[in-house]
């Protein structure tokens, strides 16, 4: 059976698949056959996406912790990276030049490393922590928008600092994201997210980012100011839209419903026997979140 579980597990692989599998022909020679890299990305893409719906279906896997896995491997990849970035790993010589020496082929080859070395370890962190919790999609949306927001504030300050080193944003964006995404887990612990209101608060905290660089720029001019204004905004546009629905969270499976109905009265009316106001659907569903 194709679950929601194994469907999104296998669309993820699908798509982290055709990444890694031309990240392996690079792996092997950056700059090598064209044709190889679309094979392996072909391949990886079939490979993990079958994989993903064997491990949902196998594991009888919620939709919940398909979700949370999903999030959890993209944030490990993005950590990975920055904490390659901010701590020299990733040093060296950064043009592109097809004839360049070993420096560069070991630069494309740490970088590939780092994020499915990221990925994976995300992947199973998420596995872990949703066999010690109850996660739900919504759970997984809120965590994946509190690790983005977290890496949000401190880049708009360095901005608003006017840091020039580099790594300084990689390292604040890396960290800010790992308490973001700490703090969520904390948060969520008592608390059952659905899909539409993690939705709503992530989008809450978007469109408080937007008024604050809005209003930055309509009173000061400044970018430097706009942007630690839609820094603070939009962390407390998240913080405030998580606390409006805080109390409906706990209310856990309360807030999703499905319903199925059957409506005989419909079929009178295809003969012409019943009033225009009678609804002609015979079979009704209904899954409400």
């Amino acid at each position: 059976p194709v679950t929601i579980a194994s469907a999104r597990l296998s669309t993820y692989g699908q798509t982290r698949g055709i990444m890694h599998g031309r990240m392996l022909s690079s792996f092997i020679d950056p700059y090598g056959s064209r044709n190889r890299s679309l094979a392996l990305g072909m391949i990886g893409g079939i490979g993990e996406g079958i994989g993903g719906y064997l491990w949902a279906n196998n594991r009888n896997m919620s939709s919940g912790k398909a979700s949370t896995m999903i999030v959890f491997g993209d944030l490990g990849a993005l950590a990975t990276l920055g904490t390659a970035h901010f701590t020299g790993f990733l040093d060296g010589q950064n043009s592109y030049d097809p004839y360049s020496g070993a420096s560069n082929k070991a630069l494309i080859r740490r970088t590939i490393g780092s994020y499915i070395i990221g990925n994976t370890a995300g992947m199973v962190v998420g596995s872990i922590l949703s066999n010690n919790q109850n996660y739900t999609t919504g759970d997984a949306i809120y965590t994946g928008s509190a690790a983005a927001f977290g890496a949000y504030l401190p880049i708009t300050l360095l901005i608003a600092a006017e840091a020039d080193d580099v790594k300084s944003y990689s390292a604040a964006a890396t960290l800010g994201g790992l308490a973001g995404m700490s703090l969520s887990h904390l948060v969520t612990k008592d608390k059952d997210y659905t899909t539409g209101q993690s939705v709503l608060i992530t989008l809450g905290g978007g469109a408080s980012g937007l008024f604050g660089l809005g209003l930055g720029y309509l009173f000061t001019s400044e970018a430097t100011t706009a942007a630690a204004l839609s820094g603070f905004t939009s962390l407390a546009g998240f913080v405030i839209m998580s606390k409006v629905y805080a109390d409906k969270a706990k209310e856990n499976q309360k807030d999703q419903a499905f319903s199925f109905q059957l409506n005989p009265e419909a079929l009178l009316k295809l003969t012409g026997s019943t009033s225009p106001g009678i609804s002609s659907s015979i079979v009704s569903t209904r899954f409400t979140f």
